[in-house]
């Protein structure tokens, strides 16, 4: 039973990163390309709204948007970090123990499809096992309550798989959690 909630939390989280992937690129194929005019009126142009909520961050990674509008976001050595209102919390939601080395740390994040009710995030990062080895992690984090003042609410984590490192370059949390 583990296994197949464990496979379909994978599965979910590689489709929404593929689905992200796939928006991302045809956003960029019409970005790029030249305007089309409608019969007699001139071509719309596309203009993007760019709005800076967060300064002075230390490589963020991933990001999450919550049913509520709020920002979840990693950062590389193992801060996961939230947006409310176009506002930067100033206290991390929550502090893992990533090892930020060459391309690895807290990379990979994700909402529980019912968040809301069950206040639950999946992250993963790079850690140090007691051999001193590197591996990555895929950790559910529960919060207590889901609440704009979350801060360092989360009882624990749950750990959900381990796997060893390899490579410290071209870590990726789409290829981690994939089902074998």
């Amino acid at each position: 039973m583990r296994i197949r909630a464990l496979a379909h939390v994978s599965l979910a989280i590689l489709v929404t990163v593929g689905i992200a992937a796939g928006a991302s690129c045809r956003e960029a194929e019409q970005l790029m390309s030249p305007p089309t005019e409608v019969a007699g009126q001139p071509a719309a142009r596309f203009s993007p709204l760019v709005e800076i909520v967060a300064t002075d961050l230390v490589v963020p990674w991933a990001l999450a948007f919550a049913p509520d509008g709020r920002i979840f976001f990693t950062e590389r050595p193992g801060r996961l970090r939230v947006v409310v209102e176009g506002q930067l919390q100033a206290e991390p939601v929550a502090q893992l123990p990533a090892v930020a080395v060459a391309e690895t740390g807290l990379m990979g994040l994700a909402l529980d499809p019912a968040v809301e009710e069950n206040g639950y995030l999946y992250v993963m990062y790079t850690y140090r096992d007691i051999t001193g080895g590197l591996r990555n992690r895929v950790s559910r984090l529960t919060a207590r309550t889901y609440a704009p003042s979350w801060g360092s609410a989360f009882p624990g984590q749950t750990h959900l798989c381990q796997i060893k490192v390899i490579c410290i370059t071209h870590v990726s949390p789409a290829r981690a959690l994939a089902p074998a």
